[in-house]
């Protein structure tokens, strides 16, 4: 996406490896597809603090709501 204020793919994908530690591209692929709430193949700046705040501090009936989990 040009001038994109948002993460793709690739750049999300490297959070996961370098921050969290994910090395599984399955996994990596549905997570992204998880946060990425309008399908647009970016994660904004809403989504990215949505997507963390169930990731890290949700609870369990929260994260089986995640899509792709």
């Amino acid at each position: 996406k040009s001038g994109n204020t948002g993460l793709d793919r690739n750049k999300f994908r490297g959070i996961l490896h370098n921050i969290f530690g994910m090395t599984d591209d399955t996994l990596m692929d549905r997570v992204f597809s998880a946060f990425d709430k309008d399908n647009d193949n970016s994660i904004n700046v809403k989504e990215w603090v949505k997507g963390l705040s169930v990731f890290l501090r949700g609870t369990f009936e929260e994260k089986l709501k995640l899509p792709s989990f």
